[in-house]
């Protein structure tokens, strides 16, 4: 069994602390090997939603559940995502407070923590969740525990790994009610600013951080993002021609004319839509339009 005095552990075979630097490393990494823009940005961000997504983990409730078969500790006490989600908010605003362009990301990060075991709602849901009473005393009681164990062994290590990264636990114990404000605050901005560009990197966040925690989480290695040349589907086409249908011809010149356009394409429209009858061979020529973009974003980003 775990030395369980001395540790918080996230499953019962790992660690806390080793469970969110994988994840904040993995997340990190993820975004590393793609071609998107503000790269930089988004690294540090999803490493920092990585290191608080499982925070709450560390009170007694959580801990008692993970290694008691006990039904008395099956309660609402042992989740974790809304206080996890309230010290990443914490954690990011500190990150970006001197930066007014990122307004927006420590209430992104709060979502995509809060939700990160279940479904993304919309925002008018989530600020309805913040009202409930019962949440909102699960985790006054949670934060009660953090301060009891103030002088424990494991709550020390937890509280020395955090200081490594510059954040303060005992700060963010102090300060708990003046965050929970600010978070409401920004979830009414939030729900007012109907702009594709938060729900992209909303979606982009939280889809980093499921990747990165199911991956460590099931103790599986990241893959490597292999290179697939988008000269693969020209290949395909030709291997599978089929000259003796009329109808070859036609999709033929559908895949061209596709094809062609990509480089006329301005990487300012970030959505599009392809409109074919039946049987003229969207599939292929979806993958070959993909890859030619992403190949242009590459080279252009």
């Amino acid at each position: 069994m775990p030395d369980s005095i001395n540790d918080y552990y996230s499953h019962t075979d790992k660690r806390l602390v080793d469970h969110l630097l994988n994840v904040a490393v993995n997340s990190r990494r993820i975004i590393e090997e793609l071609a998107v823009e503000n790269k930089e940005l988004f690294m540090d961000l999803s490493f920092l939603i990585g290191i608080c997504h499982d925070f709450a983990k560390s009170t007694t409730f959580f801990q008692d559940y993970l290694f008691s078969d006990d039904p008395v500790y099956n309660n609402d006490s042992k989740g974790h995502g809304r206080l996890s989600a309230i010290f990443g908010y914490y954690v990011i605003k500190n990150y970006f407070r001197k930066s007014e362009d990122t307004k927006f990301y420590p209430i992104l990060a709060y979502i995509v923590i809060n939700r990160h075991h279940g479904d993304l709602i919309d925002v008018k849901g989530i600020l309805g969740e913040t009202k409930i009473l019962n949440q909102e005393h699960v985790t006054l009681l949670q934060i009660k525990n953090l301060k009891n164990q103030k002088y424990t062994h494991r709550f020390q290590n937890l509280r020395k790994f955090y200081k490594a990264y510059n954040i303060s636990v005992n700060d963010f114990i102090g300060k708990y009610e003046l965050v929970k404000q600010y978070i409401i605050c920004d979830l009414k901005l939030l729900s007012g600013d109907m702009n594709l560009i938060n729900y992209e990197e909303l979606i982009f966040l939280y889809s980093v951080l499921l990747d990165a925690d199911k991956f460590d989480a099931s103790n599986t290695s990241m893959h490597l993002r292999k290179h697939v040349s988008p000269e693969i589907m020209s290949s395909y086409v030709s291997a599978y021609h089929d000259y003796s249908s009329n109808i070859s011809s036609i999709r033929d010149d559908a895949y061209n004319e596709i094809n062609a356009y990509t480089s006329k394409l301005d990487l300012k429209n970030k959505i599009y839509s392809l409109t074919l009858p039946t049987g003229m061979g969207k599939t292929i020529d979806i993958i070959s339009f993909s890859l030619k973009l992403r190949e242009k974003i590459e080279k252009e980003k």
